[in-house]
């Protein structure tokens, strides 16, 4: 009897170690191909981690005999390098001729053209962007008001690129007959602004430094400044010693002549009011401190059609392309208007309370 039971045992444990066994063998395969699963999806992604030597295994990879080796990791992405940083925020080369590409035609035009309004440009987008950046890290984006008015921000954008690409303008309008027609009928209001033959000696500093740094710019121009009264220094040999903004300074520092309306306001006011071969005191902009020789000026004049094309063909295609989208709009409304619930609309009218009576006498 206890060899029977003894002998039943041993054949009980047999199958039950041969079961185990299967049931191993088969957690290891669906687990072998799981994993297999998870490292091809992630070669597919580019999420393959970089691996040391041609052939050595994923981590938590099971490497079966025979199997071919993983994917190889994929290749970096290409150099992005940063063209403007501040703290942690930066603009990078990619981000920035997105900017410049996405710019209308005019725009577009003066970035490439002009190094100063470049580099004005990305001072402000950074500024912008160093905003965004401490109002999400407090979560401003998630307030329920800032999220509505993002999103109407972005419906209008939408909306307002499409209408124009739909009312496409004519690269044939206006007519040299349509021009001239248009400048005869405006002479009198087309005037060239008055000008001003300007030089400059400009140190970049933005504003919010501290006042020490602030300070010592400041003392610095003003005593080129005596050099320049003074001692009768040459206003360009110290542009090209000091200025930071480059394309200027290696030409002596001037600007040419500039419209007074494209001046900067502190700039414009200090010119205004000075004499010509004058030598302001350190004017403060919003970037930094600059040190302008006023050299010539020009009164304001009535423009010339030449002079007067650029911006009265602007002018006309504007017009033209806000009354094409005004007739594309009327025609929505034609083909089917807007219908208003009334009843409902005027559940949002809050009435006027009524006149106080007069205090009695």
């Amino acid at each position: 009897m206890n060899r029977r039971r003894a002998s039943r045992r041993q054949r009980e444990s047999s199958v039950q170690h041969r079961n185990d066994s299967i049931r191993v063998a088969r957690r290891g395969a669906t687990g072998w191909r799981v994993v297999a699963a998870l490292a091809l999806a992630a070669s597919l992604l580019g999420a393959a981690p970089a691996l040391a030597q041609d052939d050595a295994p994923v981590p938590g990879h099971v490497q079966i005999p025979g199997e071919p080796p993983p994917p190889p990791a994929p290749p970096a992405p290409p150099s992005d390098p940063v063209v403007a940083q501040r703290g942690r925020v930066t603009i990078t080369a990619s981000q920035l001729r997105n900017l410049i590409r996405f710019s209308d035609p005019e725009q577009q035009k003066l970035l490439e053209s002009n190094p100063g309004a470049l580099q004005q440009a990305v001072r402000d987008r950074l500024l912008k962007l160093s905003l965004l950046d401490e109002a999400v890290s407090h979560g401003w984006d998630k307030r329920e008001d800032v999220a509505f008015r993002a999103e109407i921000a972005r419906q209008d954008a939408v909306a307002g690129s499409w209408i124009a690409a739909q009312v496409a303008g004519d690269p044939n309008f206006p007519t040299d007959e349509q021009l001239q027609a248009a400048y005869e009928a405006n002479k009198n209001k087309l005037m060239v602004p008055r000008e001003y033959h300007v030089a400059q000696i400009y140190i970049a500093l933005p504003q919010g430094v501290s006042k020490q740094n602030d300070d010592d710019v400041q003392r610095k121009l003003a005593d080129l400044r005596q050099q320049l009264v003074k001692q009768h220094a040459e206003f360009g040999a110290l542009a090209k010693r000091y200025s930071d903004e480059k394309t200027s300074g290696d030409n002596g520092g001037d600007l040419g002549w500039v419209r007074e309306d494209a001046l900067l306001a502190p700039i414009r006011a200090a010119v205004q009011a000075m004499a010509e071969g004058a030598v302001s005191e350190p004017i403060r902009s919003q970037n930094g401190w600059h040190l302008v020789k006023l050299v010539g000026v020009k009164q304001p004049t009535v423009a010339t059609l030449a002079e007067a094309r650029p911006a009265l063909v602007k002018a006309m295609r504007q017009e033209r392309q806000v009354e094409g989208q005004r007739n594309y709009l009327a025609t929505m409304m034609k083909q089917q208007p807007v219908e208003l619930n009334e009843i409902e609309l005027s559940k949002f009218s809050v009435p006027e309370p009524p006149p106080a009576a007069p205090a009695a006498k």
